[in-house]
């Protein structure tokens, strides 16, 4: 490969909830670390708020930017922050996006799933794609198993427990569990989206780090066989893995901040969790490997 060759250049579509547009930026800003040319794309409402996250990476020279999608007539997605939903409508973005990707033609996209048309858009203009949602691989596995055993549809009622097969562990889950639309009747329809989206694309970014959850990690590239090349890509922050109600976050932030043993315990493991989630994002680490791999990657399919 020529030395001389442009940096691969790789844009990053975050999704309009908080939730899923702050660790994307924080992906977008590890490739640009690596010296990937990193454009986020968003609406014009977002971006300055964006900006403001990369200010210190763009005085320290790193090649990231932000690219507003023209919209007409100054239209915008009404829904933001932590008010967008997976029913948020994005599709006014989709023709801005096409259009941007003709012109640009970057070496590849990392576009969040709830964007439910962009899988087919991006397709139709033949770039390389990554998908993302948010999650760690222990929940892709589990939604993953779901859809293949189904064993939510063989219990009576939405609290009788069920176990989720094939996983590592002994997951016991009930139907009131699930996301709202893994649940019957809705049949999880953005579920099978997603996991269309998957099965076509160029690979899946994971919102993980491999200490966190290493037995999920090996499941995920062994067993499911989701793969991006020959490896799997890791952001280094970390997501919760099932949704839970508000009492029991509240009960085990109580049980963390208690003073007695088990406490003291949880604090140690998180305080651990914390040095590997950071040595997985230095020289050398998991997610540095994992980063510089898929450029490579990248820089090679130049030549194909």
């Amino acid at each position: 490969m020529d030395l001389n060759s442009p940096p691969v250049e790789m844009f990053f579509f975050p999704f309009v909830g908080g939730g899923h547009q702050i660790p994307m930026i924080d992906i977008a800003r590890v490739f640009a670390s690596h010296g990937a040319k990193a454009t986020i794309i968003t609406t014009p409402k977002h971006s300055l708020s964006f900006q403001t996250s990369i200010h210190r990476d763009q005085e320290s020279d790193l090649p990231i930017s932000i690219h507003a999608l023209e919209l007409s007539d100054n239209v915008d997605i009404a829904d933001t922050d932590m008010s967008a939903t997976s029913y948020t409508d994005t599709s006014m973005l989709q023709e801005p996006l096409q259009n941007l990707l003709v012109e640009r033609k970057p070496d590849c996209i990392v576009h969040d799933v709830f964007h439910r048309w962009s899988a087919d858009a991006i397709d139709s203009v033949g770039i390389p794609r990554i998908t993302f949602n948010g999650n760690g691989c222990f929940a892709h596995c589990v939604r993953e198993n779901m859809e293949r055993y189904k064993p939510h549809e063989k219990v009576t009622s939405d609290l009788e427990p069920f176990i989720v097969p094939g996983l590592p562990d002994g997951i016991e889950l009930t139907t009131s569990q699930l996301p709202f639309l893994g649940r019957p009747p809705n049949g999880g329809g953005l579920h099978k989206r997603m996991r269309g989206s998957d099965e076509k694309s160029f690979g899946v970014m994971v919102n993980s780090f491999c200490e966190l959850e290493t037995a999920y990690v090996d499941y995920f590239r062994n067993e499911l066989g989701v793969k991006v090349g020959s490896m799997h890509w890791m952001s280094p922050r970390t997501e919760s893995w099932v949704s839970v109600g508000r009492d029991k976050v509240e009960a085990a932030v109580k049980r963390l901040m208690g003073s007695g043993e088990e406490a003291a315990e949880m604090r140690r493991r998180a305080e651990k969790l914390g040095v590997k989630a950071k040595i997985a994002v230095e020289e050398r680490g998991f997610s540095c490997k994992n980063a510089d791999a898929l450029i490579q990657e990248l820089k090679s399919r130049r030549q194909s």
